[in-house]
């Protein structure tokens, strides 16, 4: 005899979604920090980097990596902070 195929239950297809739903909500804070932390970096004259965003913002530095918007915003902010002179404190 076979083994049937077994179907997903609907009680497992609910805690399936509700997994995906808390990842994707647990990716869209950790977005929202970094993009706090920028903008907070940004304000106080302070250098992007990977790992300066990282420390802002409470993400790792391989999240920020893995996140193509983030990482093409950090690297872009890093290059215009490499080609403006720093202010004077």
């Amino acid at each position: 005899m076979s083994n049937p195929k077994k179907y997903p239950t609907n009680g497992e297809r609910l805690r399936d979604q509700a997994l995906k739903d808390a990842g994707r909500n647990r990716t869209q804070a950790a977005v929202l920090r970094a993009e706090k932390g920028i903008r907070q970096l940004l304000k106080d004259g302070g250098a992007i980097s990977f790992s300066s965003v990282s420390r802002a913002a409470g993400v790792s530095t391989k999240f920020l990596h893995q996140n193509e918007d983030l990482a093409a915003r950090i690297r872009h902010l890093a290059a215009q902070q490499k080609g403006a002179p720093r202010a004077q404190t």
